[in-house]
């Protein structure tokens, strides 16, 4: 029987049931197990091939492109016009419905594993047919061509009966006679069954191995149960079509040994936002990987599939995708016919367009200009046409994850042992009454202590990890929860990297098998970025080195520049390096936290770098002289103003994880000058009070970031706390400057109000690099957002500032920008750009208990979001500080970086092309899903 290429199934059932004729509909079918599938029952194909020319293809004529046809996929190898299939003769079908509901998961697991047991026994008897099961229920509806009523009962009223028995319930149940397969598609149709239009969905699936089904039914039926929207059981295989010669078609030759194709699904609404069905994607895909559990191959249904495979190639043709290739070559050499997760779609971008037009304009440009704008598309394509066709990271757990024989080949390259880390609090459930555990209990919230633990974080949150069905793996210190210690979001794996060679090593390594990389020195990140589930950890928390120059000249220079400077290597602390630097009477510009334990050659400087001191000598990224750092292709390289300076630009608030491991920083460091530093609290008497005093200490910070003044506050409607140092400044001047203010706090203040002004010999002397108000941060699960407040707004809205502020529970002011910080060009570096006219940093948080749900963490979430629109308020920019934010930002792009973000963007592609550092709301993240593992 012949169809022309646009013929429906419903026509050809139809046409061939009007000659008492049977055609095997689809590539799947129910009829598959008795007939074979769709490309077993091909005997020729006419088709239009990419040179316009009309062909007929059979076992005789076209022996190769017959093969690649059958399987190979649509949209790949020409256009077809008909397809001219053997037909059978008609045979009368029974029918057998089951629906039943249950209720418990234990009744599920009993009743799902009895079904999947029997698969084997229905299939070789050339049932098949279709179903869909949770923990709420199933329901099936299968056919038994050619066989009596009496005979197909006896091998399905076993089932019903168990289903019965098991459920202690009515089961509906039904086996209906039908003189024809048309005759049982109409009814089914009738009954509105098998209805799969009109809905926004994407699909997931994977084939299920008969002897998967024979000998693991209960672990199966575990796996599927654990699907949150249930499954699509479709059992289309089997019987007849496993006779076949594999290698007989293109079809993947898992399809031989499989039974039935398992089928999930995500779905959205027709008004969703895009970061709605980014998640669901996202869900899709996880769920995708618990479902790999069931096959060996990750084999999937091409037609019935989704377009996040890790890799489509093995899992639409296994190995039959390298001869398919070939084919496509010679049928399609210029690739004319291209779809997505099709055919050599993995030599195009995600659209399967750019390679088209960018490789005609750079052979063919119509001037030279043309030709560099399209090398420098290809450049910024987000899958790289040269160096690597996986749209996804390959993770723990996955079949791609490196075997432990090249691990141990890895481990033979390096300094030190392979890092396996665990949680911290793993120990108070291993032996909750032992000295290791009184250890976590003691200093879960030192800094200190959890930067020498390899994958702890400061910031426990980002230690857990959310499943898209909202369960949560975490390991919490508090045991009487109940919940098991699991490894949440903490890399299984790492490198203990002592030097540039130990990195150069890994990264290569991660390279060369497409690992998700995090990168870690202390764990202080408030957006995750320095973790990550299933990762491979890059730890440079004990590349201690430091170095002192007395007249440093960057690589490249001639030497008209020299600076007293020093080189701090990739594991430097602050309170190291304050204490290294101090000790030779000098100062340098240095983040401040609890401890001193934030990394002084990093996260931080690569994010900008905030401090006191910014006022007198700049932000961080404007002390820099120098990078070391491993690049994306394992190179151990220099950049600064000489060498490479436009990386040198980009690593000035480019963000860090993202343009490479710094190996080391140099610093220029300066002359210890006195201090004097101001210190109040205050409790209000009244919202008004507050009001009135908030207006005045907003509206001062111009004259004292002229002055060059830094430091750090908290208010609300309640109170006010602040400790600024003014460098080099007398008590006198000192007391000049903010004594308006202390008078005005002592006449709307409560009873037991401090304000003082006090000298300091130096930055060592005030302590203000060891503590900070906020260091309860540490050890809990705080998410923060923030704002830079501008002079311009600072001096002229002070008034309105004020009330927005006050309206919210708890606004953190770090003064840590102005003076010396507006006098740089705001081009000068990669940093947002707004910077150049900031006078301090506000930040608001949000935290919540461990344990907490999946829905209270998101609630939190929300207020944060929420509270984030009216902060929004006093910006024109929304301009943040990328080191201090959220993860929910509207526009992350323009908040962190601002117009800088595309010259970003363009130099993350030189140095990084193929992706191998990206981290969350990171420079090129949009590119990638939510948890920075798949390009979308």
């Amino acid at each position: 029987m012949t169809l022309g290429a646009g013929v429906q199934w419903g026509e050809a059932y139809s046409a061939a049931h009007a000659r008492h004729r049977l055609i095997v509909g689809g590539v799947s079918s129910a009829l598959t197990a008795a007939f074979g599938f769709g490309v077993d029952n091909v005997l020729e194909l006419k088709i239009v091939t990419a040179d316009a020319k009309y062909l007929t293809v059979n076992d005789y004529t076209n022996r190769s492109l017959f093969w690649a046809l059958r399987g190979g996929g649509g949209g790949s190898f020409g256009i077809v016009t008909s397809v001219t299939y053997r037909v059978h003769p008609n045979v009368p079908i029974v029918g057998s419905f089951v629906t039943a509901n249950f209720s418990s998961p234990d009744i599920a697991q009993a009743v799902i594993t009895e079904f999947i047991s029997i698969q084997p026994k229905l299939t070789d008897n050339h049932w098949g047919g279709y179903s869909s099961f949770n923990n709420g229920g199933i329901q099936l509806l299968y056919i038994a061509p050619n066989v009596s009523l009496s005979t197909a009962q006896e091998l399905i009223n076993p089932f019903v009966d168990f289903v019965t028995n098991v459920t202690q319930r009515d089961v509906l149940s039904s086996s209906l006679p039908f003189d024809s397969f048309l005759d049982w598609m109409n009814f089914i149709s009738g009954l509105g069954q098998l209805s799969e239009v009109g809905f926004i969905a994407e699909i997931s699936s994977r084939l299920l191995p008969r002897d998967a089904a024979l000998t693991r039914p209960a672990e199966i039926a575990k796996t599927l149960l654990s699907m949150p929207l249930g499954v699509g059981f479709n059992c289309v295989a089997g019987g007849a079509s496993s006779q076949i010669d594999p290698d007989s078609v293109a079809f993947h030759p898992s399809w031989r040994n499989a039974l039935a194709t398992i089928a999930i699904a995500e779905s959205w609404s027709e008004n969703a936002l895009v970061g709605e069905i980014r998640a669901a994607q996202q869900r899709l895909i996880d769920n995708t990987r618990i479902l790999d559990t069931i096959s060996t191959d990750s084999a999937t249904y091409y037609n019935e599939a989704t377009l996040h495979e890790v890799d489509f190639q093995k899992s639409f043709w296994g190995r039959h995708y390298p001869r398919l290739q070939e084919i496509k070559r010679q049928v399609d050499p210029t690739s004319l016919f291209i779809v997505p997760r099709g055919v050599r779609s993995e030599d195009w971008d995600a659209n399967v367009n750019l390679k088209t037009i960018a490789l005609q304009h750079l052979h063919n440009p119509r001037s030279p200009n043309e030709s560099a704008f399209f090398s420098t598309i290809l450049c910024l394509s987000s899958t790289s046409l040269v160096e690597g066709n996986n749209n996804c990271k390959c993770l723990y757990g996955q079949p791609c994850w490196p075997s432990s024989q090249a691990f141990d080949t890895l481990a033979s390259q390096l300094s030190q042992p392979l890092l396996q880390p665990s949680p911290p609090a793993l120990p108070c459930y291993t032996d909750p009454s032992g000295a290791e555990c009184a250890d976590v209990q003691a200093n879960t919230v030192n800094g200190t202590w959890r930067s020498n633990i390899p994958g702890a974080l400061q910031n426990l949150f980002f230690e857990d990890y959310i499943f898209p069905n909202n369960t949560i793996s975490a390991c919490y210190l508090n045991t009487t929860l109940g919940i098991p210690c699991e490894q949440g979001s903490i890399p299984p794996i790492g490198v203990d990297a002592r030097s540039p060679e130990d990195i150069q090593a890994a990264v290569r390594f991660a390279k060369e098998h497409n690992l998700k990389v995090v990168v870690q020195n202390t764990g202080h990140d408030y957006l995750g970025r320095s973790t990550g589930r299933d990762s491979f950890m890059i730890w440079t928390h004990l590349m201690k080195d430091i170095e002192f120059h007395d007249a440093f000249v960057a690589e490249g220079g001639d030497g008209s520049e020299q600076y007293e400077a020093v080189t701090l290597g990739a594991g430097v602390q602050w309170i190291e390096a304050y204490t290294a630097v101090g000790a030779r009477d000098r100062l340098i510009v240095g983040g401040i936290s609890p401890d001193g334990s934030v990394g002084a050659a990093g996260g931080w400087v690569l994010g900008g770098g905030h401090s006191p001191f910014a006022g007198k000598y700049g932000l961080g990224v404007d002390n820099v002289l120098q990078f070391t750092l491993v690049k994306a292709d394992g190179s151990h390289v220099i950049s600064n103003a000489h060498t490479d300076p436009s990386l040198f630009w980009a690593l000035r608030g480019g963000g860090g994880g993202t343009f490479g491991i710094l190996t080391s920083v140099t610093y220029k460091i300066h002359p210890l000058v006195p201090l004097t530093g101001a210190l109040a609290s205050v409790n209000f008497t009244s919202p008004d009070n507050a009001q009135r005093a908030i207006t005045e200490y907003i509206r001062l910070h111009g004259t004292l970031s002229d002055n060059q003044w830094g430091g750090y506050s908290f208010f609300n409607n309640f109170t006010l706390f602040f400790f600024y140092l003014a460098p080099n400044i007398s008590v006198p001047e000192a007391n000049a400057t903010i004594g308006p203010l202390f008078n005005l706090l002592h006449e709307v203040g409560d009873t037991g109000l401090i304000t003082d002004v006090v000298p300091f010999e130096s930055f060592e002397a005030s302590g203000a690099g060891f503590t900070s108000p906020g260091s309860g941060q540490v050890g809990n699960r705080p998410e923060i957002s923030s704002r830079l407040l501008s002079r311009d707004t600072a001096v002229n809205k002070a008034e309105e500032t004020a009330r927005t502020l006050l309206s919210l529970d708890f606004v953190a002011v770090n003064f840590v920008a102005g003076g010396a910080v507006l006098r740089v060009d705001p081009e000068s570096t990669g940093l947002n750009p707004a910077w150049r006219n900031t006078v301090a940093h506000i930040y608001i948080g949000e935290s919540h208990e461990e344990g907490a749900s999946a829905e209270t963490v998101r609630a939190t979430q929300q207020r944060l979001v929420d509270n984030t629109a009216i902060l929004d308020t006093i910006t024109t920019d929304s301009a943040s500080y990328l080191n201090e934010a959220s993860l929910h930002e509207v526009d992350f792009k323009k908040s962190f970086w601002g117009t800088h973000y595309d010259r970003l963007k363009q130099i993350k592609y030189e140095v990084d092309p193929t992706g191998l550092f990206v981290v969350p709301r990171g420079v090129s993240s949009e590119d990638w899903d939510e948890n920075v593992v798949c390009r979308v």
